[in-house]
């Protein structure tokens, strides 16, 4: 059997409604020392001034790294931001993708009261984004309650979260968030970029409906791309065809080339991907299978069954 790499673990900073997904720390710059904190942190907020499409959000983050150098102090500026009832969506947004590299388990007794109820809508969608990144159990059983919450947003932002961290009832219900017409597209970029690889293979039809969707980021269509690529059936072929016509980008476009002829072969060959049921945590194998030509020597195949805009944050 044949293990394949799933390589689809694309760093996007998808910050809309408190929804950042883990930013890797970027390198900081030397001439960036201590002495300019106050200044850089002056500079930050002038971003967090912007409209969201205006945002430097590279710039933002290798300010945070810079002030995180100062350990909690250089942070609690952003927590600070979060906890305001008076910061705009966007200073929120900006500040959950500040932190996120820096949160551990340590900020969990901080962040869960901006969970409760008693606080706006972006502060506790902000709250769980960050709580994510912990491995605190008690973060775990509140982020996995409030998708039950009665404000949509929230209990979106926990389903898209604990999306990521596999839990099947997440699934179920991200499942919905994309058959609904009315789901923003940032949150079916969340959607693509979130779901774990183990999950992908009984869900193979959003990453072909993924590459129909007008709007998604290069990287949710890109993490689309290579998952059919890898693991996709013949049942994809029209839709990445429809894709290769209309694509522009040279490199997208090898890249879905790629993609159909990968899925020919396998077809070729009478390869499928079918999940490791067995493990806890399922791997993607291929497992061959005779070709559907060769009726009389035929078995039957294996059973293979087994994510919004910154006004919506906002509550407008």
């Amino acid at each position: 059997m044949i293990k394949p790499v799933l390589l689809f673990g694309a760093v996007v900073c998808l910050v809309v409604l408190g929804m950042a997904c883990g930013v890797k720390p970027i390198a900081v710059k030397p001439s960036e020392d201590a002495s300019r904190l106050d200044s850089l942190m002056d500079e930050w907020r002038s971003q967090a001034a912007k409209d969201y499409g205006e945002v430097d959000f590279q710039r933002a983050l290798e300010i945070a790294n810079t002030m995180a150098l100062k350990g909690p102090e250089g942070l609690e500026p952003f927590f600070k931001i979060i906890e305001a009832p008076d910061a705009t969506p966007v200073a929120k947004i900006l500040a959950v993708a500040s932190l996120g590299p820096h949160i551990n388990d340590s900020h969990a007794p901080r962040l869960l009261p901006l969970t409760e109820a008693e606080h706006d809508r972006v502060t506790r969608g902000c709250a769980v984004n960050l709580l994510n990144n912990t491995i605190s159990a008690d973060a775990f059983f509140r982020i996995n309650e409030l998708m039950h919450d009665e404000d949509s947003h929230v209990s979106k932002v926990a389903v898209l979260a604990m999306l990521r961290k596999g839990v099947p009832e997440a699934l179920e219900k991200s499942l919905q968030l994309w058959d609904n017409p009315e789901t923003p597209v940032r949150d079916r970029d969340e959607i693509i970029l979130g779901m774990p690889d183990s999950m992908v293979i009984n869900n193979l039809r959003i990453f072909q409906e993924a590459l129909q969707k007008k709007g998604l980021s290069p990287q949710a269509r890109l993490r689309a791309i290579k998952i059919l690529e890898q693991v996709g059936t013949t049942e994809a072929l029209p839709d990445l065809e429809a894709c290769l016509e209309d694509e522009t980008d040279s490199n997208l476009r090898d890249m879905i080339t790629v993609a159909i002829n990968a899925i020919k072969k396998r077809d070729e060959e009478g390869i499928v991907a079918v999940p490791v049921q067995a493990l806890p945590d399922m791997d993607i194998v291929f497992e061959p299978h005779a070709p559907a030509a060769s009726a009389e020597n035929s078995s039957p195949a294996p059973d293979a069954a087994s994510a919004p805009e910154v006004n919506d944050a906002a509550g407008q």
